[in-house]
């Protein structure tokens, strides 16, 4: 991620846009959800993009929308434990 790509993802954050943060094919990419969330926030993203993120993401998921809603049940504005950078 360069600089470039900071601004694009943080003017779309701020336009509203449904950014989510992906890995894909994680053996082909070689990084994780983690490392990605990581990279972000060293280019500026706070912990209240990637949240926001993280809901557009499972927002867009496809499973039930039970599975949906047990995975919003997070405490709002925290990052899932695993995605946490403390």
């Amino acid at each position: 991620i360069a600089g470039a790509c900071q601004s694009n993802y943080e003017e779309l954050i701020k336009a509203g846009a449904k950014v989510t943060i992906n890995t894909d094919n994680m053996s082909y990419s070689r990084t994780t959800l983690l490392n990605e969330h990581r990279q972000l926030q060293a280019i500026g993203l706070t912990e209240e993009d990637l949240y926001k993120c993280t809901l557009n993401a499972i927002d867009g998921a496809f499973c039930s929308k039970e599975l949906k809603e047990k995975l919003k049940e997070k405490p709002k504005g925290k990052l899932p434990h695993f995605l946490s950078f403390a």
